[in-house]
C-alpha cells in the first residue's frame, strides 16, 4: 500500500496480545480513503455496554529513514464503572509510507502526537464500536532521546524514543 501501518497492543494483567496490520491503498473513484485491515489475538474480555476511557497521552513517533516511523509507548486504559482500576498495555508501532521522491530528506527527527479526550464505546443494539478523540502533532519540545542513543545502536537497529529514554529496535529483514 502506499501508507502501511502495524500496531502491537500488550496487555500485561491478561497476557493478551493484538496485532493490527492496516494497508491504506489510496482514493477510490468516490474520493474515500480505501483501507484493509488484518487483526489477529486477543483482547481482555469486557463486559457488554463497556465503556473504555484512555484518557490523555502521547505518542513519540522517531523517523529513522525515508518512509519509516516508529513509537514504543506504555500506556493505560479503566472501564467507565468508577472503580478506578487501570490497566496496563504497550503499544509499539511502525509505519512505511511511500515517501516523495522529489523532497530534500531532513534526516532523524521526532514528532509528537498528543492525544485527549480518548473514549471507545460499543453499542451492541447497533451493533457498532464509537471512538472519540482529539489530536495535535507537535514537534518534539524536550531533548530527542535519540540524538545519543543513534551512537549506541548498532548499523542494523534504530533508535525509538522510550518516554524520556530510547530503545534500540531491530530493522526489518
Amino acid at each position: 500500500g502506499m501508507f502501511n501501518h502495524t500496531a502491537e497492543l500488550n496487555f500485561e494483567s491478561s497476557g493478551s496480545r493484538v496485532m493490527i496490520k492496516s494497508t491504506y491503498l489510496g482514493l477510490d473513484v468516490f474520493g474515500q480513503l480505501k483501507m484493509e485491515a488484518e487483526i489477529e489475538g486477543t483482547l481482555p474480555r469486557l463486559a457488554p455496554e463497556a465503556r473504555v476511557d484512555y484518557g490523555d497521552y502521547e505518542e513519540v513517533y522517531t523517523s529513522n529513514k525515508r518512509g519509516l516511523l516508529r513509537s514504543h509507548s506504555s500506556r493505560k486504559y479503566n472501564l467507565g464503572a468508577g472503580n478506578g482500576t487501570e490497566y496496563p498495555f504497550t503499544v509499539d508501532q511502525t509505519i512505511t509510507y511511500h515517501d516523495c521522491p522529489y523532497v530534500k530528506p531532513i534526516g532523524d527527527n521526532t514528532t509528537k502526537l498528543k492525544f485527549s479526550r480518548g473514549l471507545t464505546t460499543y453499542e451492541s443494539r447497533e451493533g457498532i464500536v464509537r471512538f472519540a478523540m482529539n489530536t495535535k502533532m507537535t514537534p518534539l519540545e524536550e531533548e530527542d532521546p535519540c540524538i545519543q542513543g543513534r551512537a549506541t545502536c548498532g548499523e542494523h537497529s534504530s533508535c525509538v524514543v522510550d518516554g524520556d529514554d530510547f530503545r534500540c529496535v531491530c530493522n526489518t529483514g
